[in-house]
């Protein structure tokens, strides 16, 4: 459908330092960049995780960001953090091979193991003066370093044994972006965007906790819903609908989880 091409109509933008590459791409949308564009950065002083949260970024780890047009309905927009993760799963297993035991956490946080090495940031606007609503993926993807992040388990690709370049995480990045989203196609192919994330998740049946920001929420992961929320099932065998909160895993249980049918 042509919502994102790479290869020579791909815009890259290379710097030292910067305060937010999400910052950047998006400011440069709306200055009338061409789309869509990436742009990446050695240093990232302000770097932002979700909630408001900072995200630390030390030297050697992978920032950048892509900004492009959102070519579909608003109400699917949320989607996109589902493709944003699988693409981060596939950019990573590319270039580590298949050993390493990636695993998604909902939305698009990437583990090794239960320890987070990349996350997602997305934002986005409407471009009045273009009539266009842009859209920002923000990655962080710790390559070489990991950082100390209150009592969070973190980790790094070099720690886990794979020890390559910021280049070929983020040339693996464009790729697997590309590939994700046109399997997504603007929501017309978000089933099997959906059970391409499930194949990349934590295992059903983990325990997890969910953060409302009102109210903590516990049970077992069961899966998506067909819009992508996050379903828990509480210990009443009660299965909720979550469309944000941040999520901890508490461990696994052995007992199966009953799944609502589609």
């Amino acid at each position: 459908m042509g919502l994102f091409r790479t290869g020579d109509t791909t815009n890259i933008i290379r710097l030292d330092e910067t305060g937010s590459t999400n910052a950047d791409a998006l400011s440069l949308a709306l200055d009338g960049a061409d789309l869509p564009l990436w742009v990446t950065a050695r240093l990232q002083t302000g770097g932002k995780g979700r909630a408001g949260r900072t995200w630390v970024s030390e030297p050697g780890n992978l920032f950048a960001s892509v900004a492009f047009e959102l070519k579909a309905e608003l109400s699917v927009a949320p989607q996109l953090a589902l493709v944003a993760g699988v693409s981060l799963v596939d950019a990573v297993r590319g270039v580590c091979g298949a050993e390493l035991p990636l695993q998604l956490k909902w939305p698009n946080d990437l583990l090794i193991g239960e320890a987070k090495a990349a996350g997602v940031l997305i934002e986005s606007t409407f471009d009045f003066r273009r009539a266009r609503r842009i859209v920002v993926i923000g990655y962080g993807v710790n390559v070489v370093s990991r950082p100390k992040v209150g009592d969070r388990l973190v980790t790094s690709l070099a720690s886990q044994g794979c020890n390559v370049s910021l280049e070929a995480v983020f040339a693996g990045l464009i790729g697997s972006f590309e590939t994700a989203l046109r399997t997504w196609s603007a929501g017309e192919g978000f089933e099997t965007l959906r059970q391409a994330w499930l194949a990349r998740a934590t295992p059903i049946g983990t325990q997890i906790c969910v953060n409302t920001g009102k109210a903590l929420e516990a049970g077992v992961f069961a899966g998506l819903d067909r819009d992508g929320a996050l379903l828990l099932q509480d210990h009443t065998g009660h299965v909720r609908h979550f469309t944000f909160g941040d999520v901890a895993l508490l461990g696994d249980v052995s007992s199966p989880v009953q799944l609502p049918s589609d």
